[in-house]
């Protein structure tokens, strides 16, 4: 009799749960798919920070100029 109560209530809790991820996820799908544009220093820091995370150094100009050019043709490719 103990664990049936104690299964009913993991039961309820999980649906509980259940319905608060539907509510996030619902309300996450209706949210707005883009964000705003990068100007340049932007996306120069977001390249050294994605560098420093990575690498533990900073990209040198050969990595920094084909990151902001992959980065670039991406957001074009997006936006198309």
């Amino acid at each position: 009799m103990v664990a049936k109560k104690a299964i009913k209530a993991v039961e309820e809790r999980l649906a509980q749960q259940l319905a608060r991820i539907w509510k996030r996820l619902s309300a996450a799908k209706d949210a707005p798919k883009s964000a705003e544009p990068m100007d340049d220093e932007q996306l120069k820091e977001l390249v050294e920070q994605a560098y420093l995370r990575s690498l533990t150094r900073y990209p040198d100009e050969r990595e920094m100029g084909r990151s902001l050019f992959t980065s670039a043709k991406r957001i074009r490719h997006s936006m198309a």
